[in-house]
């Protein structure tokens, strides 16, 4: 089945092979273990989450193991079948498995031709002019701490001007304003880099 089709999925499967480990399976991967059913994660590739930043996608793959999902990376499937009892797959190098149901979350691309982007102003950026052009945020609240980034991402903010906004003390978006004080060696909370 593919991403649109689980969510429209009458009961929950037992257990659940997710194909491809990109932003969508992940998410469904998490979303299936946190319901109960037992997932294994087949990507194709060494790490999940192929293009992004590599510290994250480590944190996101231990995140999925200690939620009890069993990640298998650099591992085609061989093989893919229905079956009386759900879905047979051979994973390469394996033996065959036996699941409920498979989700093949892989081969999403955007489809932004023709809605007049270029006209709109939207391009890519370049960093040269040192404006923060993104960040990758993993953890507890991820999901309300995009909103900090993508506020002065959308602004074309600098990480020194980033670095410059006032923050309440203690909250989880003034990592954001860290971060950003990182990037330009301002950071108060970070241990001294000859430490380890």
């Amino acid at each position: 089945m593919t991403s649109d089709e689980i969510l429209g999925i009458q009961g929950l499967p037992r257990d659940l092979l997710v194909i491809g480990g990109g932003y969508i399976g992940c998410e469904l991967a998490a979303i299936f273990a946190a319901f109960g059913s037992r997932v294994t994660l087949v990507e194709q590739q060494p790490v999940l989450l192929g293009n992004s930043d590599r510290e994250a996608a480590t944190l996101l793959t231990e995140s999925l193991q200690a939620q009890g999902v069993t990640v298998h990376l650099d591992t085609a499937i061989q093989k893919l079948s229905s079956v009386d009892d759900g879905v047979s797959a051979r994973l390469a190098g394996q033996d065959q498995i036996t699941l409920d149901k498979a989700l093949v979350a892989i081969g999403r691309i955007p489809n932004s031709d023709g809605l007049g982007l270029e006209q709109l102003g939207v391009e890519l950026a370049d960093a040269a002019d040192g404006r923060l052009l993104g960040a990758t945020v993993v953890g507890e609240q991820a999901a309300n701490l995009v909103a900090e980034v993508a506020l002065g991402t959308g602004q074309g903010m600098s990480a020194a001007g980033r670095g410059q906004l006032i923050h309440t003390h203690p909250t989880l978006s003034e990592m954001i304003k860290e971060a950003a004080d990182d990037v330009v060696g301002r950071a108060l909370h970070r241990p001294p880099k000859n430490q380890k």
